[in-house]
Formats: C-alpha cells, structure tokens, sequence
C-alpha cells in the first residue's frame, strides 16, 4: 500500500478548492496553523506566489486568523531558488515533512532501544546535517 501526504487527514474546513490549490480556512481554530493553510497541488512562480500571500492575509483577516500565514508546497517538488529567496526574504520558516508507514503487525516485532528525541543545537548540528539535506 502507498500512502502519501494527501491521503492525510486535515482537520481545517475546505474553503475552496481547485486544480492548483486547496484552501483551509477554519475559523473556530484561528491559531491551529495546519487547519488554515493553502495547499499547493501545483508550484506556484513567485508572482503567483506574492499575490497568494496577499491573498491569503486578507481572507485571514476577513475570518479572523490574523497571526499566521501558511503554505505547503507539492510533494516531491523543491521550490526554486526564487520561491527560496522569497520565503527567506519574507521571514518564513521553511522545513520538510517526512511520511514513512509501518505496519502495525511490523511495528510490535520491533526490537532495540528506544527513541531519544533531541533538539538540534550547534553541539550536534553536524549529525543533523549528515542526515538532513537542505532545501
């Protein structure tokens, strides 16, 4: 079985949908940023991109979300240099997200040690960036 980032549920009301995108706007939850979001199902260029923005903070503010604004880009796409530059430029935390899947017959057979969750600090900065590869 395949399992993409689509097939996962997102909490947020669809305000509108179309080829190109999938707006969330929920606004009993202004602050939950993952139910008022725009998810892209195209990448957008960075004239599209800076209109969406503006876009976005007015409907934001039409329902009362005011703190945030927040884009996911299309999966196995890396935003170009461009879009990078403007994210950057604009104060936007940028990051991936990650999907794996494991059975849950797969997942009791597991044996070792368990998990330690550590925040990246200049101290093991280097170890992160072994495994992490920019965007």
């Amino acid at each position: 079985m395949e399992v993409q980032m689509s097939d996962i549920y997102s909490e947020g009301d669809i305000y509108s949908k179309d080829d190109d995108v999938t707006i969330y706007m929920t606004p009993t939850t202004p602050l939950t940023y993952d139910n008022n979001k725009w998810v892209y199902h195209q990448m957008p260029d960075v004239t599209q991109f800076k209109a969406d923005m503006k876009r976005q903070q007015s409907l934001h503010a039409d329902h009362g979300v005011l703190t945030h604004l927040k884009f996911e880009f299309p999966e196995n796409v890396k935003p170009n240099i461009d879009i990078m530059q403007l994210l950057r430029a604009e104060g936007f935390q940028v990051g991936n997200l990650e999907l794996y899947m494991i059975e849950a017959a797969d997942l009791r057979q597991l044996t070792g040690p368990s998990l330690e969750i550590e925040p990246v600090t200049i101290k093991n900065m280097a170890d992160y960036m072994h495994v992490y590869e920019p965007l």
